[in-house]
């Protein structure tokens, strides 16, 4: 598995990411709602391509590919043990397959609803197992771009999920580390998935971000080959209120193979109730 090393150390420099606040914002990854409690979190995304990594990991020109995705996390906790969570979304997509042709769609997104449940815990360290299952809700790409969004495929996931918060130097931090793998239709390759997140409230109302996700896939037909990608974000989030928080940041595909390049910004409005 071509994980790359570098995205670990650099999430570990940095001392960033994922979605966690103390017990007075929000908190996710690895960690668990307490029962009766929950978060909403709404992120406007926007990313775009006219690159993609071939099948030695070398940027080749490929037709342009746009995406604007309106999405919402949802959690609430059921019991102590148990969290539920949802992801529904909405995304435009433009693409041209041909030069002088654009075809433009909007529909839902990648969509999952699953559970997390707690395994063990004491005051340093978390251990959780998560399942997720993704109905074939998502929009049809042309085949150029069809690397960039796999939701339209009828996937199962499990992962297990370690978390880890403290205190250093005086800063409160946190690090989560996820592995999983999911299961694809007949056609869409299976993946494994890894995401190493970290993060830092330099003030107590704002927390630098930073977010690694990878994945690598069990390619089975020559029109569905073998591919892998890791993708790092960098973001802040502020606390208005301690129901209220905002995101603002930035995403970057940086390596892969068989996979497209995406980069662009994101935003996000996180609720906790």
């Amino acid at each position: 598995m071509r994980f790359r090393f570098h995205a670990f150390c650099l999430a570990i420099a940095s001392i960033g990411a994922t979605v966690f606040f103390t017990r007075t914002g929000a908190d996710a990854g690895a960690f668990l709602e307490p029962a009766g409690e929950g978060q909403i979190i709404t992120t406007a995304t926007f990313s775009g391509s006219t690159r993609a990594f071939d099948k030695k990991g070398r940027l080749i020109p490929v037709s342009s590919y746009q995406k604007f995705e309106l999405g919402t996390y949802i959690e609430y906790g059921t019991t102590d043990y148990l969290t539920l969570v949802a992801s529904p979304s909405i995304d435009h997509i433009k693409t041209s397959p041909t030069p002088g042709l654009t075809q433009a769609t909007t529909g839902i997104g990648d969509t999952a609803v699953g559970a997390r449940l707690k395994i063990y815990q004491t005051e340093l360290l978390i251990f959780s197992v998560q399942s997720l299952l993704r109905p074939p809700l998502g929009l049809q790409t042309d085949s150029a771009t069809r690397s960039l969004d796999q939701s339209h495929s009828l996937t199962g996931e499990i992962r297990g999920l370690a978390g880890i918060s403290t205190a250093v130097f005086g800063y409160n931090v946190f690090a989560d580390f996820e592995a999983g793998y999911r299961w694809n239709d007949a056609v869409t390759p299976n993946e494994w998935r890894a995401d190493i997140t970290a993060g830092v409230h330099a003030t107590p109302a704002f927390m630098i971000l930073v977010q690694y996700f990878a994945a690598i896939s069990d390619g089975r037909t020559p029109s569905n080959p073998s591919y892998y990608w890791d993708k790092e974000q960098v973001s802040g989030v502020y606390a208005f209120s301690p129901s209220w928080s905002g995101q603002i940041g930035g995403f970057l595909t940086v390596a892969g193979r068989n996979a497209g390049r995406e980069f662009g910004p994101i935003a996000a409005l996180w609720y906790r109730f």
